[in-house]
């Protein structure tokens, strides 16, 4: 979503339970809303963006609490994972929050270098723990082979396998399961000659990626369960190296993580998969819209 040419959003709503599909659009349309109705000029502060984004969250999960006791949506045992980022032009930052386990990482160079920017909420990192059975509920792990999963103390649900969410009520109130996000902000890193205000490059507003040049990765964890960040930078960059093309390289990642789940997951199940690749354009003085699917 871009607002005005002052900044992009970018963000993958995962659903989880029977009502998840609802639970998700419910965020990403109240989460839209909130950015269209906060004051530009504060998106390019960044204290003051941490705190909208910080305040947004537990906002929203007010109401889906609101919206299930009045029936619209059903959020007591289904929710969302919620990543955001947003891509501030004038300050060429990447500004990251989220809930969950859908990741995004930044990469950028020749190399590339990867930079993620999210760190999935796990129930067995020890402070996601003590904060689950301080509320009341448990981290049960199986054989190492299976995750890690919350319930509710002396009970066989909600069966979360993370530690933050939106919406799953039940989990909110009985077992420390929280919407509260973590921020993180980088710079975006360019080429200088590139990135220079006088580099023919960008004096076209037909932009062409180029080695080097950064791009975005956001996507959920049913690309992540069997694909690294490493991994899936290296195969976005290179298909971007022969196309250019965003849209080719996202369906591209997303193709070869439903392959890794016949191969390595057994072939019973695919997890969700979803993939936005943007390749994060310069704005030296007009800013001009990523390219990104």
């Amino acid at each position: 979503m871009n607002v005005d040419d002052d900044f992009t959003v970018y963000g993958v709503f995962d659903g989880h339970g029977l009502h998840g599909h609802n639970v998700s659009n419910f965020v990403k349309e109240q989460l839209v809303k909130l950015i269209l109705e906060h004051p530009k000029e504060s998106i390019q502060e960044g204290a003051q963006l941490d705190k909208a984004l910080r305040t947004w969250f537990p906002a929203i999960q007010d109401k889906l609490e609101l919206a299930t006791k009045s029936g619209e949506l059903d959020a007591s045992c289904s929710g969302s994972t919620s990543t955001l980022c947003v891509h501030c032009h004038e300050t060429d930052t990447i500004t990251a929050a989220w809930v969950g386990d859908s990741r995004a990482v930044l990469a950028y160079g020749s190399s590339p270098t990867v930079v993620e920017m999210t760190t999935d909420h796990r129930p067995e990192r020890p402070q996601e723990r003590a904060r689950i059975e301080k509320t009341g509920g448990r981290v049960v792990g199986y054989d190492g082979h299976c995750c890690y999963r919350v319930y509710v103390r002396g009970h066989s649900y909600p069966g979360l396998n993370m530690s933050r969410a939106m919406g799953d009520l039940i989990a909110y109130y009985r077992a420390g399961v929280i919407p509260t996000p973590d921020t993180r902000r980088k710079q975006v890193v360019r080429d200088p000659e590139r990135s220079s205000p006088s580099g023919l490059s960008y004096v076209s507003n037909n932009f062409s990626w180029h080695p080097g040049d950064p791009f975005l990765l956001v996507c959920s964890d049913g690309v992540w369960e069997f694909i690294s960040s490493d991994e899936a930078v290296s195969l976005v960059s290179m298909i971007l190296t022969s196309s250019s093309q965003a849209q080719e390289a996202a369906e591209f990642l997303a193709k070869k993580a439903c392959r890794r789940w016949l191969d390595q997951g057994g072939g019973v199940v695919i997890d969700d998969i979803t993939v936005i690749v943007s390749c994060l354009m310069p704005h030296p003085r007009s800013p001009r819209s990523p390219q990104y699917y």
